[in-house]
């Protein structure tokens, strides 16, 4: 069995792994692959965007690098996997407030974008993103992931 969860987007050579996940699974093995879908943390990822500063970012690739369920499916399907099967779930937080949801934000997404800042401003620089969550509103989070399954 091969189980690979939210990480599938960072994998390069998607197409060849999933080719490899087959080889090496036995005959009837599953392999179940969950994805960041096109949605995901879009309101998040834009509002942090918007206002980290862009000269720590220049040259370093984004995270999540999300899925649409027709990518997942082909892979698998291109792999020569039988029983394949995948579908989207997506659902909204609502966080009481902008604050609320950056934190969740930072916590889960292991707030990627702050390593990038030089050690001395970090702090600030983190709490004038969650600082812009709060003024502009942005309360509602999207999470979308895309699950896909196939055996050998």
């Amino acid at each position: 069995m091969v189980i690979s969860s939210m990480i599938w987007g960072m994998i390069p050579h998607q197409e060849e792994v999933v080719c490899e996940i087959k080889r090496i699974l036995r005959p009837g093995g599953p392999v179940a692959i969950a994805a960041h879908g096109l949605g995901h943390y879009k309101e998040a990822i834009t509002g942090a965007i918007r206002i980290i500063p862009k000269r720590y970012l220049i040259g370093h690739p984004m995270e999540f690098w999300p899925r649409g369920e027709p990518e997942i499916r082909s892979q698998l399907l291109g792999a020569g996997l039988r029983k394949v099967r995948t579908f989207q779930l997506t659902w909204h937080d609502l966080f009481e407030a902008g604050a609320d949801m950056y934190g969740f934000f930072a916590s889960t997404s292991s707030a990627w974008f702050l390593h990038r800042f030089p050690d001395h401003i970090r702090a600030k620089e983190s709490q004038r993103i969650s600082d812009s969550f709060d003024k502009r509103g942005l309360r509602k989070l999207t999470s979308d992931v895309i699950f896909g399954y196939g055996e050998k």
